[in-house]
């Protein structure tokens, strides 16, 4: 392990969040609040521990990058910016440990969106507008965006961007890694601006309609209201955010390629057409079982109740405008499976993505079809196209193991006198980077009542969620550490 280049890298990220602080820190000296304070001192210090680390690492050769130190670079960068992201809650007294201003920090970046604020209107705006920054910084992936705005590692970033691209395969759609970060993340600031018109269009403050769209765009699901999107009470402002959820549950390769053909036949992808399917099957069941036994009693309302909701979860948002735990349990089912399932590979969506669960139900239709013809070769088809060898195992290993890790996680939640509802509705909420659980953790609760030790499990999960469970075990491995 070549140390001095993964610091180098780090001292980028710690540079880029310095950065971020000055527009909180804006807004706090227009409001002439004290919070003004504690953003200075926090920007301050990210800038003065960067700066001090760069100088110390500026020798360091880009091609010290090799593999092994780029999953050092990816998990530690999220790790590191969760600490000095968390500089903020400390020293505006918001938090009171550094266990809760971590977690807050680390659900910000990995856009999980749980929270330990029970009310979260008392809050300085300039908080606010943290928590939102932290979203939308993390949607998109911090560390693409230090790829796509430096040029001191060169060229050699290849495996920086496959180890944080939330899914397993990178569609190169750019001559370069750099020139392809750049172009996701115009296309992210585009949606974002789109959809920051629309929300102010619909009656938000300038403040309001900023948090909401970095929520949204990120697929995050911070809000500055306690009571969230049901707050505003409004079907255009709940439409406009189900759409753009459900596009930033599409993979923005696909976005990016669409845009540069001026042509939607890049959205005739098998995942994305998987996603469709999903989206609009659970979106009839729940408005069927809403009006069955929930006693919705018009189309209308249990449509809007429905398109909401289902967006919101499987795109893994989080965001609410009904208490969904409190719904039918077969509709309390069907949310858990989205939650289970997420977006597309490549979108600002978590969970364990479409595209596993398509490939090992592929292999499902193609191993029975081997009993009925046992000498046929039948290859694992994604769309018209043969998926590539081993990708189909590679997908049910990656489910194998999440379903592992978000047991364990259940377990050892429980084990702390936390009741089982509580326990996998937390570890659902924050293994695939939602936010609202079930029973304690639902949407009408929070994760303030966690223990001191389910709160860095939780933390943990969203670190595993977001960087996709292997990006993180590697740097557990002895052999990421020895030569």
């Amino acid at each position: 392990m070549k140390y001095k280049i993964v610091v180098k890298f780090l001292s980028l990220i710690v540079g880029i969040i310095s950065f971020a602080m000055i527009f909180p820190w804006l807004l706090a000296v227009r409001c002439g609040t004290k919070d003004a304070h504690a953003f200075l001192w926090s920007l301050l210090l990210c800038a003065a521990c960067a700066w001090i680390a760069f100088f110390y690492t500026k020798d360091a050769p880009a091609s010290d990058l090799k593999t092994r130190e780029a999953f050092a670079c990816v998990t530690l960068a999220w790790i590191v910016a969760s600490v000095f992201g968390s500089l903020p809650f400390l020293f505006s007294g918001c938090c009171r440990s550094f266990t809760d201003a971590f977690f807050e920090t680390m659900s910000g970046f990995s856009t999980t969106g749980a929270t330990i604020f029970k009310v979260v209107e008392p809050l300085p705006r300039s908080i606010l507008l943290w928590r939102a920054e932290t979203q939308w910084l993390g949607g998109m992936g911090i560390v693409v965006l230090a790829i796509a705005v430096s040029s001191i590692l060169g060229g050699s970033v290849n495996n920086l961007f496959k180890a944080e691209s939330p899914g397993p395969v990178l569609q190169k759609t750019a001559p370069t890694i750099n020139a392809m970060s750049k172009s996701l993340w115009n296309v992210y600031m585009a949606v974002t601006v789109i959809c920051f018109v629309l929300l102010k269009l619909g009656g938000m403050s300038v403040l309001d309609a900023v948090c909401h769209s970095f929520s949204a765009v990120s697929t995050g699901g911070f809000s500055t209201k306690t009571a969230g999107i049901a707050y505003y009470s409004s079907p255009y402002i709940e439409y406009v955010l189900s759409v753009v959820m459900f596009v930033c549950g599409i993979n923005f390769s696909l976005h990016l390629a669409a845009f540069s053909k001026k042509s939607f036949k890049p959205y005739n992808d098998a995942e994305c057409i998987f996603y469709v399917k999903i989206v609009l099957f659970a979106i009839a069941a729940i408005i069927f079982f809403l009006m069955k036994d929930a006693g919705c009693k018009t189309f209308s309302s249990a449509l809007r109740q429905a398109v909401f909701q289902v967006t919101s979860i499987i795109t893994t948002t989080g965001f609410a405008t009904a208490d969904f735990d409190k719904w039918p349990p077969v509709l309390v089912l069907v949310m858990f499976l989205l939650m289970l399932s997420g977006g597309c590979a490549g979108s600002t969506a978590g969970g364990i993505k479409c595209i596993r669960i398509k490939a090992v139900w592929q292999a499902v239709k193609v191993e029975i079809k081997k009993l009925v013809h046992p000498n046929a070769v039948i290859p694992v088809r994604m769309g018209e196209q043969a998926a590539e060898n081993g990708f189909a195992a590679s997908a049910a290993i990656f489910i194998v193991l999440y379903l592992l890790i978000f047991t364990a996680a259940a377990f050892i939640i429980c084990a702390c006198e936390h009741d089982v509802r509580t326990s996998v509705g937390s570890v659902a909420a924050t293994l695939s980077n939602i936010g609202p659980g079930f029973g304690d953790v639902g949407p009408s609760g929070n994760f303030a009542g966690l223990s001191r030790l389910s709160k860095w499990v939780c933390s943990s999960c969203m670190l595993l969620g977001r960087l996709e469970l292997y990006t993180v075990l590697v740097l557990l491995s002895k052999d990421e550490w020895v030569k």
